[in-house]
């Protein structure tokens, strides 16, 4: 019984562990989605009204994401959430985020 106390110790360290590797995950990729938006702006200049509401548009996705890893990071529906979001099943229509 004293061995099993540690391992649990472990193995729950180790989920601790992956779900903030999960959140750090999620926030490299908003910088990256950041760099990339701003940098797409700047290279379509021929279409600056489409490319500011593409940016402005990909700035509201990342603030819900925001919003969904910074709400509860100890729960395990938020971390499904964010991978949801992170690969694209919820679309980046809003209404649909509300009926997923």
């Amino acid at each position: 019984m004293g061995s099993s106390s540690p391992r649990d110790v472990r193995l729950g360290h180790r989920k601790t562990r992956s779900g903030l590797s999960l959140q750090w995950d999620a926030l490299r990729l908003m910088i990256v989605d950041i760099v990339t938006g701003f940098g797409s702006l700047l290279s379509l200049s021929f279409f600056p009204l489409f490319s500011i509401s593409q940016t402005l548009k990909r700035a509201s996705d990342i603030v819900a994401l925001l919003i969904i890893i910074t709400s509860s990071a100890s729960s395990t529906s938020t971390d499904l959430a964010a991978l949801l979001v992170l690969k694209g099943v919820i679309s980046h229509d809003h209404d649909s985020v509300l009926t997923t």
